[in-house]
């Protein structure tokens, strides 16, 4: 179906008219793209963002073949693109560097960032991110083609013509794959359903480490385990440690499956981890906190099954092919949710006022929404998924 679209102003940010055919906006301004021989996608969020951006890397390499794709990341979040083999090269923002106000640490990064982006010879910038830093770095390249969503409010340099090409961003209801997918559908890229498919490449040096260290607590190379990672950066988002420690003892005495625990860094993560290994009853390989990103990748590709809660693992999982189920509370899982198909999203429908996006009830840091999910019902799902 077709409609007209109009133009718009939002937040001060014009968009150009378009026609909606099947879903999507198509214009009459697609960029000649045939001249592009060097791409930079920028995407300075946070880890599950960027791993949930791999389907663009995917589509805009099989669109310029011969074109060399970079990414602008966070640190801390580039090894969800560092084994991809449609990326090139990586430029990594070191965000502590620059916290506060003038230092000569913080100018030293800030001119090596310039330098490194004005010198490279982009031809065209992708920006799957907004704020002052990410529209900057697009006009401070020098590229002709300058495409990403619309802005919420003034940027730096006050240049909202830092972008030749504005894509339409949804603010919610609709996920974030699809979003950023938008951004290249701007452009006349338009991936087919097939081939949109999140990507985690987690390296050789990484699995041998997995390997070694599971079999240094039992699990053999053909042995079959379920990965737990109850906790997320947010903790808002988790169950109760008691209705986690009840589910791996359920999982491991009643349908004997193998149980690996895993977390981040954090030390608020380690200790809810901590509250887990001291209640469970048996048995249960705890990684939690020793692993790098890439290494968890690999221990949640070798797992029969992920449970856990909308975090960045969830999306490795998914990514790499294993079955999730997870638990949604003060997120949206339409937003979300485990991309791709054979995956289980728990919601207590119950909670009208979710999703709220809200740091737990009433500023609690406890969402009820989430750690009311009863033990039975989750321990059904995982047992209908194995």
């Amino acid at each position: 179906m077709d409609t007209e679209g109009t133009e718009a102003q939002k937040g001060g940010t014009e968009v150009e008219a378009f026609t909606v055919k099947d879903g999507y906006p198509l214009f009459d301004d697609y960029p000649d793209l045939s001249g592009v021989d060097k791409a930079l996608v920028v995407i300075l969020k946070n880890i599950g963002d960027v791993l949930l951006s791999s389907p663009v890397f995917y589509a805009l390499k099989k669109a310029l073949p011969d074109a060399e794709i970079d990414a602008y990341v966070n640190m801390g979040t580039e090894e969800m693109l560092l084994h991809n083999p449609a990326v090139n090269d990586l430029i990594v923002l070191n965000r502590p560097a620059i916290k506060g106000g003038f230092s000569f640490k913080r100018a030293a990064e800030e001119l090596r960032l310039f330098k490194r982006i004005r010198s490279a010879g982009y031809d065209m910038v992708l920006l799957l991110s907004t704020g002052s830093r990410s529209v900057n770095a697009a006009l401070l390249s020098g590229a002709s083609i300058r495409v990403g969503p619309e802005l919420k409010k003034a940027e730096f340099l006050g240049k909202y013509d830092s972008l030749t090409h504005v894509a339409p961003m949804a603010s919610s209801g609709r996920h974030y794959v699809e979003r950023y997918l938008d951004t290249l559908r701007r452009i006349g890229i338009f991936p087919e359903k097939d081939e949109i498919t999140t990507r985690l490449f987690e390296g050789i040096n990484a699995r041998a480490n997995v390997e070694e260290k599971l079999g240094e607590r039992g699990i053999g190379i053909n042995d079959k385990y379920v990965v737990v990672h109850p906790t997320s950066r947010w903790m808002f988002k988790c169950w109760t440690t008691a209705k986690v420690a009840l589910l791996i003892d359920r999982l491991r005495e009643e349908l004997s499956v193998k149980v690996v625990l895993t977390s981040g860094p954090d030390s608020n993560e380690l200790e809810y981890i901590e509250k887990i290994t001291g209640a469970v009853t048996g048995d249960v390989v705890d990684l939690s906190g020793c692993l790098t990103l890439c290494e968890l990748g690999a221990v949640i590709a070798d797992g029969t099954l992920f449970f856990g809660v909308d975090s960045a693992p969830m999306h490795m999982a998914a990514a790499a092919g294993t079955p999730v189920v997870a638990l949604f509370g003060p997120t949206s899982e339409v937003d979300w949710a485990p991309w791709g198909d054979g995956h289980t999203v728990i919601t207590l429908e119950r909670f009208e006022c979710r999703p709220c996006n809200r740091d737990g009830c009433d500023g609690s840091k406890i969402s009820d929404c989430i750690t009311e999910i009863e033990v039975d019902t989750v321990f059904d799902r995982i047992k209908e998924r194995l």
